[in-house]
């Protein structure tokens, strides 16, 4: 009645369990080492486009600012806002 080949120890299923455990060590492997490796972006546009902002915040994200640097927006923020609230009001 039971199917041939199909017995708890059958040793295709335990090699077929350890490729898949040595693929999945080695796909871990090169995630670590892809987040490790510096990457290079080259912001192109116009002026007044965005490019530096955009650099902030990847800069933010990835946690390569300083506290100072980070508090050191904060008016440039404010001032943004109030700009674009006046803006907004005149239209």
């Amino acid at each position: 009645m039971g199917a041939t080949g199909c017995k708890p120890g059958n040793l295709s299923l335990q090699k077929e369990r350890e490729t898949s455990r040595t693929i999945d060590a080695q796909l871990w492997a090169d995630l670590l080492a892809a987040k490790k490796e510096q990457k290079l972006l080259l912001l192109l546009g116009p002026a007044e486009s965005g490019k530096s902002t955009i650099f902030i915040q990847f800069k933010m994200i990835f946690g390569r600012v300083a506290e100072e640097e980070r508090l050191g927006f904060k008016p440039i923020i404010h001032s943004y806002i109030i700009s674009c609230m006046v803006t907004l009001i005149r239209a």
